[in-house]
C-alpha cells in the first residue's frame, strides 16, 4: 500500500462504505461476502485496506492515503466513514459499523516517539457536540413515497431559510441582498441568528443578519463571522479556497440602525468561533 488508493483504484474502494452502510454493521468477513455477491465478477482487491481507510478510529488509515495530513475526524473529510469495534466475544471479532460522532466522538491520528501511529479522542466541545447530535437525527424520519420525499426537502429547505416572520423582516431591512454578498436571489437568502435562536426574543433584527446559504452554513458552523466593525473574518481552512476573497469585505448594513446587527452579539460570536479555531489546531 505505498500508494495513496484514491489514486490506484478510482472510486472502487467506496464499496467497502456502501458495505456497510447497506448491513449496518459487518466483520471483514462480511464485507467481502457482500462484495462478491455485489460485483462477481470485479471484487475489491484488499477489503481490509478500505475499510480501514475510512475508519477514523484506525491507526493503520495513515498507510493508505500518504497525501492527507490531517486525520482529525471533525474536518469534514469524506473519508470519515466508518467506526471500528470489538465485539467482547466469545468469538472476539472486529466489527465495522457506521461513524456516528454522537456516539463515538472524535477522533485523530497521531505519531509517537517511536513513529507509530495511534489513535485518540478529541475532546469535543458544545458546537460540535451540537453538530454531531443533529447529524445523527437529520435523516431519522422515515420516507415512504415520493411526497413524503418532497415533503422531506421542502421542509428542511424551510427551516434552513429560518422562521419565516423573522427573515421576512430582514428580507425588508437588507433590501432583499445579502449583506456579505449582495446576492439578489430570494431563494438562497436565508435569516441566520448572529447568537443562537432560543425563542421568539431572539427573533429581534439586531440579532440577524441576511445571508446566501452558502453563508449561513458556514457562519452557523464557526467558520466564517463577523467582526464588531461588521467586516468578514474566515477560519484558516477556508483562505485556500474562493471564500478568501471575503476576508475584511464589509457588511452592507440596513439603512435603519436598529436593524443593524448588535456589536456585543458579534463579537461573542465571532470569540466562540476563534476559540473553536484554536482548539482546532491542537493536536
Amino acid at each position: 500500500m505505498p500508494q495513496t488508493r484514491t489514486k490506484r483504484d478510482g472510486v472502487k474502494y467506496w464499496r467497502a462504505a456502501d458495505a456497510i452502510a447497506e448491513l449496518g454493521s459487518a466483520t471483514l468477513a462480511e464485507v467481502e461476502a457482500w462484495d462478491r455477491a455485489h460485483f462477481p465478477h470485479d471484487p475489491l482487491g484488499n477489503a481490509r485496506a478500505d475499510l480501514e481507510l475510512f475508519t477514523v478510529n484506525s491507526p493503520s488509515r495513515a498507510h493508505y492515503n500518504y497525501s492527507r495530513t490531517n486525520w482529525r475526524s471533525d474536518q469534514d473529510h469524506p473519508h470519515d466513514r466508518l467506526f471500528k469495534v470489538v465485539d467482547v466475544g466469545p468469538p472476539r471479532r472486529t466489527r465495522y459499523v457506521m461513524f456516528n460522532p454522537a456516539a463515538h466522538g472524535h477522533w485523530n491520528l497521531l505519531q509517537g516517539d517511536n513513529k507509530k501511529w495511534q489513535a485518540v479522542p478529541l475532546a469535543l466541545d458544545d458546537q460540535a457536540r451540537a453538530e454531531a447530535q443533529a447529524q445523527a437525527e437529520a435523516f431519522d424520519a422515515p420516507l415512504n413515497n415520493d411526497h413524503d420525499a418532497r415533503v422531506w426537502a421542502m421542509r428542511a429547505v424551510a427551516q434552513r431559510r429560518g422562521q419565516p416572520l423573522f427573515r421576512a423582516k430582514l428580507l425588508d431591512a437588507y433590501g432583499g441582498r445579502c449583506a456579505i454578498t449582495g446576492c439578489s436571489a430570494v431563494e438562497v437568502l436565508e435569516a441566520a441568528h448572529v447568537l443562537p435562536y432560543r425563542g421568539e426574543h431572539t427573533n429581534r433584527l439586531d440579532n440577524g443578519l441576511l445571508l446566501r446559504a452558502d453563508l449561513h452554513t458556514l457562519f452557523d458552523c464557526g467558520l466564517l463571522w463577523v467582526t464588531p466593525e461588521n467586516t468578514v473574518a474566515l477560519a484558516p481552512s477556508l483562505l485556500t479556497t474562493e471564500y478568501a476573497t471575503l476576508v475584511g469585505k464589509a457588511l452592507a448594513l440596513p439603512s435603519e440602525l436598529a436593524y443593524r446587527p448588535n456589536p456585543s452579539h458579534l463579537a461573542e460570536h465571532a470569540a466562540a468561533c476563534m476559540a473553536r479555531q484554536a482548539q482546532c489546531l491542537l493536536p
